[in-house]
C-alpha cells in the first residue's frame, strides 16, 4: 500500500539516523555518567545493529573493502572472546564486555567505510560533536568540582547517586583522547575569522585550549595522565617539526610556554575557587607520593601486573573468562584489600582474562594502526602547514590513551571506548590495501549473524536485568518477599552478577536455609572463584549447626578472600571455637595473629578508607573473641582495638564534618 511504503525508511533517510545515532552516542555516553551504566553497554549494542543494519541494507552494493587479514584479526578477536566467555571460571560476570567488544569492532567498520569516501565529512562532523560536548562536560565539571566535595576533577564521569562513584582517572583519559582534536577544532573557527586582521588569533586559540583542557587533566591529579600528556605533545611536537617550516626553535618553545601558562593559570584559579568551598588537595604531596595512599598505587600496579601474568600462564589458550581478573586476583593478594577489578594493563588484562592470541591480536592490530598512521604523518609535509590533519589529531589521541591504558584501564566507560573505537576506524583506512579483499558475501553474513545474535541476548538479558533490578531495591528496603519475588522471576538470566548471593542473603534472612542453600548451588554452577559465596555458604552451614560443613566453607573463602573481610577470619575462628577445636586455633595462632595485627594496622592508616566500612566493628568483636581465648593476651588486644576504634572515630567524625555539597 501506498501509505505503508512512505513509513518504510529510504536509503538516505537509514544513512542519516545511523549518522545521527553515532553523533548522539557520542555526545551522549560522555555527558552521561562517562558512559560507565550498565545500560550504556546495552545501548551501545543497539547503536551497533542500527549502523550495521544500515551498512548492509543500503550501502551493499559497494561491499567492503577490508583486507582478509585485517577482517580477520578482528572477527578472530570477537570470536575468541566470544569462546573464551563460553570457557570462563566465573560465568557471573563478563557478558558485558562480550557485547561492548562486538559492538565496538563492528562500529569500528562502520565508521571505517563511512570514512573510507575520502571526503572528510565524517571526520569533521566528529570533531564538531566531540569539541562541543567535550567544553560542556568541563563546564559540568568545573561546577561539580568546586560546589561537591569530591577532592578531584571529574567532568562528567560521576554517578551523584553515590558519594563514591567518582572517576577521575577515566576522566584524564577521556581528555587525552580528545584534546587534540578539540584543540584543532578551535583553531579552525578561529581561522574562519578575518585572518588579515587577527593574524594572531589562530595560534592563540590553539594554546588556550590546549591549555585549558591541560589545566582540566591537572586538576584530576592523575599522575599517569599528566605523563601521557607529555609523551603526546612531544608526539605533536615531533610531527610538526617535520613539515620544514623553518620556523627556528623560539616560536614553538613560546607556544609551549603559553599553554603551560595557561594550564596554570586554569589549575591555579579553579582550586581558589574550590578553597572558598572545600579543602584542595595538596599537588606536591600528589607528585611526591607523600599523599594518604603513598607509593601504595605504585606497588600495587606492580603486583596486579605480576599476578595477571601469573594467570595467564595458567590458562594461555582461553583465559579465565571476561571479567574474572575480579574474582582470582584476591588468592595472589598479600595486602589488606589490595585487590582491583583489573590488571591496570589492557594487554595483561585481555591476557589474563581471554588468552594470549586475543592480548597478541588486540596488540598486533594497534602496532599495525599506529605505525601506519605515523608514516602517513611523516609523508604528510605538504605547504609546511602550521597544524596537523584531523586524522593525525586522532592517532595522537588514541596514542595517548593506549599508554595510559598500559598503567590502568578505563575502556568499560563506553564514553571513551566508543569515540576510541571510531578513531581506530578512521585511522585504519591509512593501512594499506594489500591482500585478498573480504568477500562481500562473506562480510555481510558474518556480520549480520554477529549483531542479530547480540541484539538478541541484549533484548532478552535486559528483561532479566530489569527484574533483578527490582529486586535488588526491594532488598534495598528490607522488603524480602518482594525481593524474592523478583529474583525468583529472573532465575533464567545468564548474566546474574551476584543475583544468586543477593537471593543467598535474602533467603538466610527469613531463615528459610533450604532455599539459601539452592540458591548458592545456582551460583558455583556459574563461579566457584568467588569468597564471598563460599563464606555465605559457611554461614548456611553454621546456621544449620553443620560444623564441619561450615569450617570447610570458611576454610575455601579464608584461603580466597582472607585480605578482603576480616568477617571470613573471625568467621574460621569463631566456627573452629564453636566446633571445640580450639588446638586447631593454638596451631594456627601466630598465622592468625599476624593477620589480626595487618588489619589494625590497616585501620589506623585508613588503606583503602577501610577506616569507614564495616569491617571495624566486626574487627573489634574479632579482638574480643581472641581476647576471651587467650585471656593473658587481653592487654595487648585491647591496645589494638583501641587504636583502632580511635582512628575509626577520627575519620568518622572527619568525614561527618565534611562540608555537604551544594548541588545534591
Amino acid at each position: 500500500m501506498p501509505f505503508l511504503r512512505k513509513l518504510v525508511p529510504t536509503a538516505d533517510q537509514w544513512r542519516r539516523l545511523a549518522l545521527a545515532s553515532f553523533l548522539g552516542a557520542l555526545a551522549f555516553f560522555l555527558l552521561w555518567k562517562g558512559g560507565k551504566p550498565l545500560e550504556a553497554t546495552w545501548l551501545l549494542t543497539v547503536l551497533a545493529w542500527i549502523c550495521t543494519y544500515q551498512f548492509w541494507k543500503t550501502d551493499s552494493k559497494e561491499g567492503a573493502r577490508e583486507p582478509l587479514w585485517l577482517w580477520g584479526i578482528l572477527m578472530l578477536f570477537v570470536a575468541w572472546t566470544f569462546v573464551s566467555y563460553l570457557n570462563t571460571a566465573t560465568g557471573n560476570y563478563g557478558l558485558d564486555e562480550v557485547l561492548r567488544t562486538g559492538a565496538l569492532v563492528l562500529m569500528l567498520l562502520w565508521v571505517r567505510r563511512r570514512a573510507a569516501d575520502g571526503s572528510g565529512a565524517l571526520e569533521s562532523t566528529m570533531m564538531r560533536t566531540i569539541a562541543v560536548a567535550t567544553f560542556v562536560a568541563c563546564g559540568v565539571g568545573w561546577v561539580v568540582y568546586v560546589l561537591q566535595p569530591v577532592e578531584r576533577f571529574v567532568g562528567t564521569f560521576f554517578d551523584y547517586r553515590f558519594h563514591t562513584d567518582y572517576w577521575p582517572n577515566a576522566w584524564a583519559e577521556y581528555l587525552l583522547l580528545v584534546w587534540p582534536l578539540t584543540a584543532l577544532w578551535a583553531e579552525r573557527v578561529v581561522a574562519s575569522w578575518k585572518k588579515e586582521r587577527y593574524p594572531w588569533a589562530e595560534t592563540l586559540m590553539s594554546n588556550v585550549i590546549i591549555g585549558a583542557l591541560f589545566g582540566s587533566l591537572l586538576l584530576s591529579y592523575s599522575r599517569g595522565g599528566s605523563i601521557a600528556f607529555l609523551l603526546q605533545l612531544g608526539l605533536w611536537g615531533y610531527l610538526l617539526s617535520r613539515r620544514e617550516m623553518k620556523r627556528g626553535w623560539k616560536r614553538p618553545l613560546a607556544e609551549a610556554a603559553a599553554v603551560f601558562a595557561v594550564a596554570l593559570i586554569a589549575f591555579a584559579g579553579i582550586n581558589s575557587m574550590r578553597s572558598q568551598f572545600y579543602a584542595v588537595q595538596s599537588a606536591a604531596e600528589k607528585i611526591t607520593f607523600t599523599a594518604a595512599e603513598g607509593t601504595s598505587s605504585i606497588t600495587e600496579r606492580n603486583n596486579f601486573w605480576q599476578d595477571a601474568t601469573t594467570l595467564a600462564l595458567e590458562r594461555p589458550f582461553f583465559g579465565w573468562g571476561p571479567y574474572s581478573y575480579r574474582f582470582l586476583q584476591p588468592r595472589m593478594q598479600d595486602a589488606i584489600l589490595a585487590t582491583s577489578d583489573h590488571a591496570h594493563n589492557v594487554i595483561l588484562k585481555y591476557a589474563a582474562e581471554r588468552g594470549l592470541v586475543p592480548a597478541a591480536l588486540f596488540a598486533g592490530f594497534l602496532l599495525l594502526l599506529f605505525s601506519s598512521s605515523f608514516l602517513r604523518s611523516l609523508r604528510n609535509t605538504e605547504g609546511g602547514k602550521r597544524t596537523l590533519e584531523i586524522r593525525e589529531a586522532m592517532f595522537v589521541g588514541a596514542v595517548g590513551v593506549i599508554a595510559h591504558n598500559m598503567i590502568d584501564f578505563n575502556l568499560q566507560f563506553v564514553g571513551i571506548a566508543l569515540p576510541l573505537w571510531a578513531f581506530f576506524g578512521i585511522l585504519s583506512n591509512d593501512i594499506p590495501l594489500r591482500g585478498i579483499l573480504v568477500p562481500k558475501n562473506v562480510a555481510r553474513t558474518v556480520e549480520v549473524v554477529l549483531v542479530t545474535v547480540l541484539m538478541v541476548v541484549a533484548v532478552v538479558e535486559g528483561r532479566h536485568m530489569l527484574l533483578s533490578s527490582l529486586g535488588r531495591h526491594a532488598e534495598a528496603r528490607q522488603d524480602y518477599a518482594t525481593a524474592t519475588k523478583w529474583y525468583e522471576a529472573s532465575r533464567a538470566q545468564k548474566y546474574t552478577r551476584d543475583m544468586h548471593l543477593s537471593r543467598a542473603h535474602v533467603f538466610l534472612e527469613m531463615e528459610d536455609v533450604d532455599r539459601a542453600s539452592s540458591a548458592l548451588s545456582d551460583y558455583f554452577a556459574q563461579n566457584g572463584e568467588d569468597g564471598r559465596a563460599w563464606k555465605l555458604r559457611g554461614d548456611v552451614c553454621r546456621a544449620q549447626r553443620d560444623w564441619e560443613c561450615a569450617i570447610m566453607n570458611y576454610e575455601k573463602a579464608y584461603a580466597l578472600i582472607r585480605y578482603n573481610g576480616v568477617d571470613v577470619l573471625h568467621a574460621l575462628i569463631g566456627t573452629l571455637r564453636d566446633a571445640g577445636r580450639k588446638e586447631e586455633i593454638d596451631a594456627r595462632r601466630e598465622e592468625f595473629d599476624a593477620l589480626t595485627v595487618l588489619y589494625g594496622e590497616a585501620i589506623e592508616r585508613n588503606a583503602h578508607y577501610i577506616a569507614l566500612s564495616g569491617n571495624v566493628p566486626e574487627f573489634l568483636s574479632l579482638l574480643q573473641t581472641l581476647a576471651v581465648l587467650y585471656p593473658e593476651d587481653e592487654p595487648r588486644y585491647a591496645v589494638i582495638g583501641a587504636k583502632a576504634e580511635l582512628n575509626a572515630r577520627m575519620e568518622q567524625e572527619r568525614l561527618k564534618g565534611r562540608k555537604s555539597g551544594y548541588l545534591w
